[in-house]
């Protein structure tokens, strides 16, 4: 479950990217000069940043009421598939500038929301004399495995610093990434109603 730390950091790593590339197409249909081009970009950049963080804020917030109505494993596959559909939507369909903008509310919903799970979830996984450890372990070995990930950010930024098209195509491959997380369902150990082990 931990792998979901890269694709989380991809979607936010890109946003000052893909944002000044979609305020420039807005620009442009808008017919503005070279001064108000870069005051909308700027613009675009908080406010994508900004509806990313308000989605994710959201998101963690409704882990907790979720996992305790449906429990854990449902809990999960719901944010897995919707973070995929969120992804795949977004860097997919040919959307207009400002509605791929708003999308990223849905993106930093199931996306960085998912997060919210893990300060209740994995505690529970382990008995009291290797709670902290064990749960410290588990959160941060995903770090371990996405540490290739600023490589991988800067060439793709670097190779689509004058092509769009690359940062969204490689955006829309993430969002297979959750995919993934939901062929592993069958490993997530549901806690709801079970005794915490001593």
């Amino acid at each position: 479950m931990r792998r979901s730390s890269g694709w989380r950091w991809s979607c936010n790593a890109f946003i000052p990217v893909v944002v000044a590339n979609l305020a420039q197409a807005e620009a442009l249909q808008l017919g503005l000069d070279k001064t108000a081009t870069s005051i909308l970009i700027e613009s675009w950049k908080t406010q994508g940043t900004a509806i990313f963080n308000v989605g994710g804020l959201l998101g963690t917030l409704l882990t907790i009421p979720l996992a305790k109505h449906w429990g854990r494993k449902p809990m999960f596959a719901l944010y897995l598939g919707f973070s995929s559909l969120a992804l795949l939507t977004t860097y997919g369909l040919d959307l207009e500038p400002q509605v791929r903008l708003y999308m990223y509310f849905f993106i930093g919903l199931t996306v960085f929301g998912i997060f919210g799970s893990f300060t209740f979830y994995l505690p529970e996984l382990f008995p009291t004399r290797l709670r902290a450890t064990g749960s410290g372990f588990t959160y941060n070995i995903g770090r371990v495995i996405a540490a290739g990930g600023p490589f991988l950010v800067g060439s793709v930024a670097s190779a689509g610093a004058g092509n769009s098209a690359v940062v969204l195509d490689t955006l829309f491959l993430v969002g297979f990434v959750p995919i993934i997380g939901l062929l592993c369902l069958g490993w997530i150990i549901e806690t709801r109603g079970q005794k915490i082990p001593d």
